[in-house]
């Protein structure tokens, strides 16, 4: 009874708390939300659990391979809601016997040189998997010589090579570690290294190569050596009435064998009236102009050349005769031959050029002659026993004189004869080997960087244009730095400058560049700060042009390139 009562007074409060108090209807209350909760409540709906590692495969399960080879393996997880998932780069790999196959971290094994087998193992989140891996060494399958069925001649040698092929589809030369022997010596011989010897004049014998349980064969054949050919040669097809020339006669055989034949042939000329030939292969030139065929005969075969007969050479006329030139300057010469006939031809390339004074000027095998140091020599080609010769003379330079600067009364007379050494400028290591080089002109002992183009450390902003102020900064810090092992660097005066130019040269840029330079400002609009105590005014700077050789002057706030210089005579 006492329970009844409270279900229905709870049943009572229950509609008493959501009836209506004006006119008694009945509100019903609104059910709750299977997703939401209770009324006025927003629920979340529980998290998915995530999927746990259930087991590890690594693959291949099983697999054999030969010494030295390398093989992938791969893990894949299976996870407790059925999905599967590549873990080979997040497992842990451990090989049982790494000396046999060793993994690494990616799960790629390396084979070593010893056979066996080892358990690949992947580790991951607590499961494991595994895989054997079995290492073998490849076995000798056959052997194989070659050449095969060789032929020689009494007396010849063949080396044989014996190749073993490996049931891992590998090959390798067997040849040192082979047995060799041959099956009859008498014919045939070989040595522990395969190197066949023919002893009789004909014969057969099979040479055999045995490693372990392998054995390689061929069969070799001594035959009587057989005369191929002819083949006649000679180091000059064209000769001068007169003149003699060597011919060879050379011998090509069954077994590969070249001999001289040259004493041995039957000599002949088609043409006696050209020229003739003597028993030994020596053709002397008859006539002034012609053709003929020089053969050799022997043993059967014959082999032949041709013959170009030309009229001698009567003299050699070399130009440009007794030539001047000044130092370092080049002069190219020409030999004309003169032939009996009247004729002439162009043998400048194929003379012999030689100088008598090498020092004073030099010539090339081509003819082409340079002026070093003052003098004369006697210039000479020689070709086809004729000889033609001039005389060469070398003059001084004119150079700008550095040396006269600030000399009283020399304003007019900057510009004098110099002896040039030989050579004029020289490239030297500097103090500091490591900074860079210097180029030294001999003439004057002025010392340049061999870089013209605003050189120096990178510290001091190398290789760009300066203001004035710029050029004096510049200068401080190749100082400061010790460029090239030296503090004393300054601006070039307007001679020491031009003291650098050839004049004889049209454009003075690749001429200066040969001397050891590089970098060379030498063309319009390209200048070069110098000093100079004559400004026009206190604002403005001197600069060169090396492509003209004049002296303009400009604000000192335009840009310019510097080309230090130090020491001099």
């Amino acid at each position: 009874m006492w329970r009844s009562a409270v279900r229905l007074s709870i049943a009572l409060t229950f509609l008493l708390s959501y009836g209506s108090a004006s006119g008694g209807e009945e509100k019903k209350a609104p059910m709750p939300d299977a997703m939401t909760g209770p009324v006025g409540t927003a629920a979340t709906a529980p998290a998915a659990p995530e999927p746990r590692l259930v087991s590890l495969t690594v693959t291949p399960a099983k697999r054999t391979i030969m010494k030295n080879a390398m093989i992938q393996f791969t893990a894949t997880g299976t996870f407790s809601d059925k999905t599967t998932r590549d873990l080979t780069s997040s497992v842990k790999w451990s090989s049982s016997r790494a000396a046999i196959a060793a993994i690494d971290q990616a799960g790629l094994v390396t084979a070593g040189d010893a056979k066996g087998t080892s358990s690949i193992t992947a580790s991951f989140q607590g499961k494991r998997g595994s895989a054997k891996l079995n290492v073998t060494i490849p076995s000798l399958v056959s052997v194989i010589i070659m050449p095969s069925k060789p032929a020689l001649s009494k007396g010849m040698t063949l080396q044989l090579i014996a190749t073993g092929n490996f049931s891992d589809n590998t090959a390798q030369d067997l040849t040192n570690s082979a047995k060799w022997k041959s099956s009859n010596t008498r014919a045939m011989t070989i040595d522990p290294a395969g190197l066949v010897t023919a002893r009789a004049v004909k014969g057969t014998a099979t040479l055999t190569a045995s490693v372990g349980n392998k054995r390689g064969s061929t069969t070799a054949t001594v035959s009587p050596q057989r005369l191929l050919s002819i083949a006649v040669t000679s180091s000059a097809t064209v000769i001068s009435r007169g003149m003699t020339q060597q011919f060879v006669a050379t011998g090509v055989y069954s077994d590969g064998a070249a001999k001289d034949l040259t004493s041995s042939v039957k000599w002949s000329s088609s043409d006696g009236a050209a020229a003739t030939i003597n028993a030994v292969g020596l053709v002397t030139a008859q006539a002034q102009r012609g053709f003929t065929t020089i053969s050799a005969a022997f043993g059967g075969k014959g082999g032949s050349l041709t013959l170009t007969v030309e009229p001698a050479l009567a003299s050699i006329a070399i130009t440009p005769a007794d030539a001047s030139i000044r130092q370092a300057v080049t002069i190219q010469y020409a030999a004309k031959g003169i032939f009996e006939d009247g004729s002439s031809r162009d043998l400048t390339s194929a003379c012999s050029w030689t100088s008598a004074a090498p020092a004073a000027a030099p010539i090339s095998p081509l003819g082409l002659a340079t002026g070093i140091s003052i003098g004369s020599s006697a210039i000479t080609a020689a070709c086809l026993n004729k000889t033609g010769s001039t005389t060469l003379t070398v003059l001084v330079r004119d150079i700008i004189c550095p040396k006269t600067i600030g000399r009283a009364g020399d304003a007019g007379k900057l510009q004098g004869l110099v002896k040039w050494p030989s050579p004029r400028f020289a490239k030297v290591n500097s103090a500091s080997p490591d900074t860079g080089n210097a180029v030294v002109d001999q003439v004057t002992g002025l010392m340049w960087p061999a870089d013209s183009n605003s050189p120096g450390p990178a510290f001091c902003s190398p290789g760009v244009v300066k203001t004035g102020q710029g050029a004096v900064d510049y200068l401080a810090c190749l100082n400061a730095q010790k460029y090239l092992g030296y503090g004393d660097w300054r601006l070039p005066g307007r001679t020491e400058l031009f003291s650098l130019i050839d004049f004889e040269q049209s454009v003075p840029a690749p001429w200066i560049s040969a001397q050891g330079f590089s970098n060379i400002q030498a063309f319009f609009g390209d200048e070069y700060w110098i000093s100079s105590s004559d400004q026009p005014a206190s604002d403005s700077g001197s600069f060169a042009d090396l492509c003209y050789g004049v002296v303009y002057y400009d604000k000192k706030s335009t840009g310019h390139f510097v080309w230090p210089v130090r020491g001099g005579k």
